[in-house]
Order: structure tokens, then sequence, then C-alpha cells
């Protein structure tokens, strides 16, 4: 990169992250041990001192305290150029997928910083961050690039400024973030081959609907159309796109003879097929020029936006929105920092649209597993192995005709243009010859036919981005931005499934301790280890020895590391093959299970037995569940205590599956129940006897409270052939035993210690009868049935006008439950904490039938005469808003969704989004903070609103020390000049019990 050689170009840094071989180094350099992950490495002195400072690292690996890192986050810098355009890693840092969005926010400043400082002026800006759209860096970036509101006065504004719904939040110095291009085709794709697909308009279109029209295309076969509908291949960039160009064509295809199914369907793909041409050709037609290419992207932005506001994830995923929107902003600003670049130095570049997104880091990724036949590299061979590929790079940059690409990263896969690069494009790409506002323009003229041919005829986008909390980022009108939480700590996802994992055994080994590999002869020393350092003979000598002492044996450190800490089994013949144990299972366990305790009696996780107690059909009875998770509060942890399960108020939950087993011969000792080696399909509830056609996971696992649960402890057994009759299959060997007096007290012991909880009859796991359950004994009865509860079920039975409360479980009249679920709402907004809720009120704007946050929505349907509230809650159900905002006696709840004046509204629109009332402050605060008290003071007439009296908190139940005044008393508007200053303060006293004639509800 020799700054003499060109002038100064804009940069892209790049972020991704890359799979490690778990496994500990030795770093020559600074005599450290490496691999460890960057979140904890801090808690360990990784200096190399002596033995005993390397197994103190490998004790905190095992407790927990430090982890060896399963991946790498790798950022590299890549210019904005014709030549010299490949991505230079310019950092490689091992993480265990700890890290949260405000640390590694943090890393990426200081990053921006060390460019601005050292290289800027030399080389050229850095015009943004680049990334696949992983939930941690959009956070992060959205803390970086979405904080500062591009300058009026600055350059940038003079050819972006004007851009009508064109979002201009960006940091200090006009960079943004940036999303990979390839990832979205690969992502669109993922949503149309899914079994639910998207909605546009009133049509869905899924994998079967496109597999019918698909087959009108001439030559395209059916076999051609399963090939590229096929889901498992989502990674295929080739097959991804071939996928997009199959719809495309469809929009040109006669619609003679559709039936009139098949012509509805074509009117909403002709839609689709313009939405996917807009967003797709930009990127492979090789021929466009620029001014046309990121028109084109502007029409895809004006499509999207009105189909997204109007079905929401119902046509496409909040992220997904959120990164194709993100990428488009993106090639704009970056044009236009060119532009101000060019204009400075006097050069004419052009911009390459191709470079944006971080493909060209996973091209180096690539690269590096060409090097060798491992599956995964180690953190210390991954930084030679990129070293390597940067040194490749540059070798294309002087002979460009020797880069073929990568088949799996071409956008297609055939003879034409199989890598899209500067050099492929035939185009003019100048950045002087593009206008920025006539492009955006044209987008948007472009847009609008295609939407009314689709049937959106009514977008008016001069209204829809009139209010100024409202653009292409914030299609919604209240000021968020989708896939980014409004909670910061809330807003990472973090897979269910994302335990951090280590590879380590559960105690010192022999030839951990003495430095001797299995084979009892010296330690393996590998040829990598001895090589010196590059220039290490023209450097100062280190101060440190490569050896140290132990037991009077000289141990090089990188042997020692690797015995001490990375040893996976004492089994050299399973070590070679990758496998954990001679059982040749393989199975890591959770960082979060504690390794020594998994065969005791103390700790419930993964592969334990228990007994559950069952609602088959009209009876209770009892099954035997194989644990396959555990949740705490909603969230999968690696164990719980077995001491904790029955707690209620705990929130955890138990799921598994159902052992099929079968009654034995009587022996001296009684009945036994052998499991058969299978596990039982449940058939729906409500449903006829086994009418399952499918297996699906739903009906094979079930899943219950764990004060539901009682673990056992069968007895394993040997199965002989004839030992048993025909209670298992000849082939089974070894299987569990149960015997028939232990499950006869189950069902009764776990039914005592539950019966008394309110609607609990509600809380007990429900299915269908089946041929396995209940369990029938060999003369076809059925046992272990809890006489006790099944007489209570038909009393407590709830019918289709009943709901339960998902905070208490209280079994109530569908009309009862919005005062009622409005009791438990004010009560957690006014901080009283109610003991023995099943699941707490959601902290963010709960819903007024449900309690729960960001699950449901509620809108006001105009009538004639009033509105009508409107909501996809299980638990809504219709009501005179009038009634409820005055309120009764018998029912002072007056929380009921009402309209925010302070919020746009479309007075077209018959549906309009409203704010159930006891949350009107918290959407103030969140959506418009400059009218949020203690400081501001919203309007009157949305202050009337909010007003929630004292005299209403007391009735509802809020106890006298938690009733607060958000705005001045009852007599409010005779005072609300004299006390407006007084916001949001605590009540002088309790409320005088003469003031009303309610009273609190029991």
């Amino acid at each position: 990169m020799d700054p003499s050689t060109r002038p100064r170009t804009g940069f892209s840094l790049l972020i991704d992250e890359i799979s490690l071989e778990q496994r500990a180094r030795y770093f020559r350099w600074d005599n450290t041990i490496g691999g460890i992950c960057r979140e904890h490495a801090h808690l360990a002195n990784l200096t190399v001192d002596n033995a005993e400072s390397i197994q103190t690292v490998a004790e905190q690996v095992r407790n927990g305290v430090c982890h060896l890192g399963k991946e790498a986050t790798v950022v590299a810098i890549a210019s904005y150029s014709k030549e010299d355009y490949h991505a230079r890693p310019i950092i490689v840092s091992v993480t265990d997928k700890t890290e949260k969005a405000p640390e590694q926010a943090e890393w990426m400043r200081t990053l921006l910083a060390c460019w601005d400082e050292k290289w800027e002026r030399l080389l050229g800006p850095i015009f943004g961050f680049a990334s696949d759209g992983e939930s941690v860096h959009r956070l992060a970036m959205h803390k970086l690039f979405m904080q500062h509101l591009l300058d009026e006065d600055s350059e940038l504004w003079e050819l972006l400024g004007s851009l009508l719904g064109f979002n201009l939040q960006c940091d200090s110095k006009g960079r943004v973030a940036d999303k990979d291009p390839k990832h979205l085709f690969k992502r669109l794709c993922t949503l149309l081959r899914s079994a639910e697909g998207i909605l546009i308009g009133d049509v869905v279109i899924n994998r079967v609907m496109l597999t019918q029209h698909l087959l009108h295309i001439e030559n395209m076969t059916l076999e051609a159309i399963n090939n590229l509908i096929d889901p498992s291949d989502h990674q295929n960039v080739p097959k991804a796109v071939q996928l997009l160009e199959g719809i495309i064509r469809l929009y040109s295809e006669p619609v003679t003879g559709l039936d009139p199914t098949l012509l509805k369907g074509r009117k909403a793909i002709a839609l689709l097929a313009e939405i996917l041409h807009s967003l797709l050709t930009p990127f492979v037609d090789v021929t466009l020029s620029l001014s046309e290419q990121i028109t084109r992207l502007a029409k895809y932005a004006h499509l999207v936006v009105p189909i997204f506001r109007h079905h929401k994830t119902s046509f496409m995923s909040n992220q997904l929105y959120a990164d194709s929107q993100t990428m488009i902003k993106s090639i704009f600003f970056c044009i236009a920092q060119q532009k101000v670049l060019d204009a400075k130095q006097g050069t004419k570049s052009g911009f390459y649209i191709s470079q944006s997104g971080d493909d060209r880091l996973e091209l180096s990724f690539s690269e590096t597993r060409c090097q060798t036949h491992a599956r995964n590299h180690d953190s210390l061979e991954l930084a030679d192995k990129l070293s390597v590929t940067a040194d490749i790079h540059q070798i294309y940059n002087e002979y460009p005709e020797w880069d073929r690409g990568h088949r799996r990263l071409k956008y297609r896969d055939g003879e034409g243009v199989d890598h899209v690069n500067p050099a492929s494009i035939t185009g003019c790409v100048l950045v002087e010859e593009v206008d920025l506002a006539a492009c955006w323009a044209a987008g948007r003229s472009r847009a609008l036919p295609a939407l009314a041919a689709g049937g959106f005829p009514d977008v008016d986008f001069e209204t829809m981005f009139s209010p100024a909390n409202v653009d292409m980022l914030r299609p919604h009108g209240d000021g968020t931005y989708p896939a980014i939480a409004k909670d910061p700590s809330s807003g990472v996802v973090v897979d269910e499934e994302g335990f951090t994992y280590l590879d380590i055994p559960s105690a010192p080994t022999a030839a951990a301790s003495t430095f001797t590999d299995e084979t009892n002869g010296p330690v393996a020393i590998e040829l990598e280890d001895l090589l010196p350092e590059p220039r290490e003979e023209l450097e100062e000598p280190r101060r440190h020895s490569d050896w140290l002492d132990f037991r009077g044996k000289s141990v090089h450190k990188a042997s020692a590391i690797r015995i001490i800490s990375g040893k996976k089994s004492n089994d050299r013949l399973v070590r070679v093959q990758d496998l954990a144990v001679r059982s040749y299972t393989q199975f890591n366990f959770p960082a979060t299970l504690d390794r020594n305790n998994l065969g005791s009696d103390s700790s419930f996780c993964f592969g334990k037995l228990a007994a559950v107690l069952l609602r088959v059909s009209t009876r209770v009875t009892v099954g035997i569940l194989s644990v396959t998770s555990v949740e705490l509060n909603g969230r999968r942890v690696g164990q719980v205590d077995v001491s904790d399960l029955p707690l209620v108020d705990h929130g955890i939950k138990i799921t598994g599956q159902l052992l099929a087993l079968r009654q034995t011969p009587i022996t001296s000792a009684g009945y036994n129940w052998v499991w058969t080696n299978d596990y039982i399909r449940l058939p729906p509830f409500k449903a006829t006897k086994n009418p399952i056609d499918t297996v699906n996971r739903k009906s094979m696992t079930i899943t219950a409270p764990s004060y539901l649960i009682q673990p056992v402890n069968p007895t394993r057994v040997t199965i002989e052939d004839g030992a048993h009759g025909e209670c298992v299959p000849p082939i089974t060997s070894i299987a569990w035993q149960f015997p028939e007096a232990m499950l006869s007290l189950l069902v009764g012991a776990i039914w005592e210690t539950v019966k008394d909880l309110e609607g609990i009859l509600s809380q007990i796991p429900k299915c269908g009868d089946g041929d396995d359950l209940p369990y029938r004994n060999l003369a076809g009865e059925s046992m272990f049935i809890s006489q006790a509860a099944t007489a209570l079920i038909p009393a407590q039975e709830i019918s289709d006008e009943d709901v339960v409360c998902l905070q208490c479980h209280k079994v109530l009249k569908r009309q009862d439950i919005r005062p009622h679920v409005g009791r438990h709402i004010l009560l957690a907004r006014q901080g009283v904490l109610e003991p023995g809720l099943f699941e707490p009120v959601g902290t963010v704007l709960p819903c007024g039938f449900c309690g729960r946050s960001g699950t449901c929505s509620i809108n006001l349907q105009k009538t004639t005469t009033t509105y009508q509230p409107m909501s996809e809650c299980p638990n809504a159900r219709s009501f005179s808003i009038a009634a409820a905002l005055k309120g009764s006696k018998s029912t002072p709840c007056t929380n009921a969704p009402v309209l925010c004046t302070l919020c746009p509204q479309n007075p077209k629109q018959k549906e309009r989004p409203a704010v159930w009332r006891y949350n009107m402050l918290g959407h103030i605060r969140i959506s418009h903070s400059n009218h949020a008290p203690p400081s501001n003071f919203p309007p009157m007439d949305t202050a009337k609103v909010t007003l929630i009296t004292r005299e209403e908190q007391f009735d509802v139940g809020v106890p006298d020390a938690h009733i607060i005044s958000d705005f001045p008393g009852p007599l409010f508007e005779a005072e609300f000049n004299a006390l407006r200053a007084d916001l949001k303060r605590k009540a002088d006293g309790p409320v005088p019990r003469g003031n009303s004639k309610r009273h609190h509800p029991s």
C-alpha cells in the first residue's frame, strides 16, 4: 500500500468472525499463552513463567474464569478503488461470543481514532464500517454511526440533505455502517424458501406458491426448482441469485392460461419481482452505470418502505429490512464522500458498489481454508494464514487475471460473470457523473407505478416522510429503528443454543502432570515451535526462554501448554478421531455445567430422567421424561439445582421427550415397567385417537413448569431374549426399569405438592389420548391416573369465553381480562412487587390484554361514530372505549387504548396505532423525550389522557406508599400553570379514605 503510487482514496473497515480450533498456543514474541477469549483474558495471568503458571491458566479455563475462544473476530481494512482493493486484516482477536455491543463499540471507536491519527492524511479517510449483519455488530455500529445528525454546513449535506426520506444519521465525520449485499440475497432467499413465506397485499408468497409459478418458465424443470427452493443450502450465493433471477423472470412471463388463483398470485409476484430486480441487478449487471445502479437501489428503498410499514415482519424481518436500507444508505454516503475527496485533490475516481459489505474479508477467509486440509485453524495458525493470504492478494494485484474467485462466493456459477470486480465493470462509474438527488428522485418515481400495480395505489411519500422522525430507517412513525431494541441492554439477541463449550478433561491426567505424551515418550515438539520469528536475528535478544524446567526435565513451553490445556482424552485411539470418550459419542458439556456434579443428585440437566404430571385428554396421569433442555426465566441454561425445582417463583421450565414404557410379567418383587427404547409421539389435545400423520418437534417434546417435575433414579437392566416377553424389541439389550409401586406413588406425590396452586390444572401440559399414554398394563388398562386431579377437570374446564391471566394464572371471563391485567400493569408501574406471579409484567409498554411487552400491537379502527380496539393478542376482545376510560365503581381500571396526539396520524387511515393509557407516560419518554417529565411537559390534551388520578390508583389497589402523581393532582386543569414545575412527585401523604367510596379489589 505505497501512498506515492496513487491518490488518496476512501477506505472501509470490514468485520466478521471465523470459527477456531479451541486450542491454547504459545506466543513466542511476548512469552504468553494465546487462544484465550478477549472477554476474560484480563482475569488470567497469561505470561509463561513456569509450569505452575500454565497449570493455573488451565484451571481457570476449567473453572470458567476464562475460556478458549470458539471464534476469532477479524477486522480488515480495504480501499474503495479499482486497484489494490483486497482486504488487509489488521486485527485477529479470539472471542467466546459473550461480548456485548457497548464493549465492542468502544474498541471500534478506538480503532477509528487510530486510523484518523496515523493513516488518514497519508492514505485516505474511512467511509464506514461493514459487517454481515450479525446482531452484536449491528447494535455496536448503531451506537457509533447513528448518534449524530449530518451537519447542515457540511459538504456532505449539500449532496444528501435534499433526499426525501433519506436517513442522515452518522458519526461526527460522516461515517456510516454498511451491510453485505450477498448476505442480503441469501437471507431473502431463506425467507422465500420458508413454509411461512412473505405477505404482499393479501397474498402469501411461500415456496409452494413459487414452485407453481416457476414451472411456467420455459425449460424450468421441477428438479431444478426443487434445487433452488431447497432451504438446506442457504449459504450458496450462486443458487440464491438463480432463485432471485427466476422470480424476476416471472414478471415478463405471459399470464395466459392461468386460473384466477394463479393470476392473483402472479400480481403479487410481479411486485416482488420489481423489488428483487431493483436490489439484485445493480450488483450483477456489469453494463450499468453508477447512476443507474443507485437509481435502482433507490427504487428498492422506496418499494419496500410502504409494504414494510403496512405488513411489518409479515413482509420481511426487522433485521433484513434494516440491513438492506443501511446498505443503500452507505452506498449513497460513500459516493458523496468520494465526491468531496475528489474535489479536494482534483482527481476523478470511480466507485464500485460491489465493494460494499464485508465480502472481501470473507474472500480472505476462503483463501485461509484453501491453504490446509484442517477444518479450522487455531488462533496462531489463523494469524499466519491471513498473512499468507495478504501476500496472495498482493500477487493478484500484480496479476489480476489469475484471480478466479470462489464458487460459493460468486454471483453466478457459470462461464459468464463469475466474480464481479472492478475490472469486469463496463458501465461508467465515475462519481463526478452522478447526481445523487436526481437518482434518488428517479428511484422514487419508478417505485410509485410498481406499487400501484401491486395493490398499494395510495402511497404518498411526501406525506409519509413529512414527520421529522420518519425516514427509510425509521419507517413506523414512532422514531424507533427496526432491529434495534429500545433498551440497549436487550438489543443483543443471543441464540438459545449459544453455550460456550470447553473441551477439557475433568481432572488432571498423568500425562498432564508429568509432561509426557500418551506413549510415555518425550513430549512432542512441532517444527513450527522451533522456527525463529521473522527478522528475529536483527532484533535484540529476547529476555525470556522458550524452555522451562519441570522436575529436572527441560520442556518446551509450546508443548507444555499443548499438553496441560489442550488434551481432549486419555485414549489416543479416540483422540485421533476427534472423539471425546470411547463410547464414540460427541457431546461437549456447556460451560454452565458443573462437570463434577453431572452424576450427582444435586444437579438437574440434560439427560436426567424425571416424572412429570400430564393431562391426557380428560385424565391427569404421570409420564417419564428424558430432559432435553432447561430454561430459567426464559433462557436456556446448562443445569439447575434439584432443590430449586419445586419453587414456583423461580421460573424454571423443563423440556424433554416422554419414554414409552411397557409392563413386564410379574416377578417376586412385583410388576416393573421397562423402557422400550422409543419416545412417545404426542397426539394434539382435543383430537381423535392417534391423529398424528407426521412427526415434528412439537409432537415429540413437551414442556412443563419445574414444580410439576420429580427427578427419578431408575434401575438399568439387561434384557435377555424373551426375559420380559414381548414388552421390548428383541434387539434391545439395556433399558431403564421402573418399579410399578414407585410410579403409583409419584403421581400422587406430585399432585399433593401442587394441588393448592391457583389455576394448577391450566398449567399442566396437555396432549390427546394415544396408544402409549396413559401408560397401559398387560391387560390394556390405563395406569397411574390421579383420581383427585381428574375429578376437578369438569368443574374447572376453561371454555372459549374464558382466558387465563399470564401473570397470576387466574381463570377469568374474557370481558374481565382487561381490567384484571390493567391492575397488574399499574401495580408494576408504581413499583409494587406482587408475590407469587408466574410471569412478571413486561417492562416496556406491556399489552393491556396479556401484560407482555413486544408481542402484541394495539390499534384503533375508525367506525362511523367512534373507535374500535384492534389487536392480535390472543386475549383480546371488543369493548367500549368510552366506558372503559370513564371507569366505574366495580371496574375502576381505565386502561384502554388511546391515540397519542404527539404521534403523526394519517387521516386517510381507518386503523391507527394506539397506546394503552397506562403506557402513555412510558411512550412519551421513549418516543417524545422532549415532552417527558420531570424536565418537560406534554401538551394539555396529552397530559389529560396520561394522568392516572390518585383516586384511581387507590381504587385499583395501589398501596398508599406507592401512589404518585405523574402530573399535578385531580385539579390540574385549574392549577396547570401554577404547578407546572411540580412534575412526577410523590404524593404528599396517604390518600384520605373518606375521599373515595371505592374499595381495594380482593
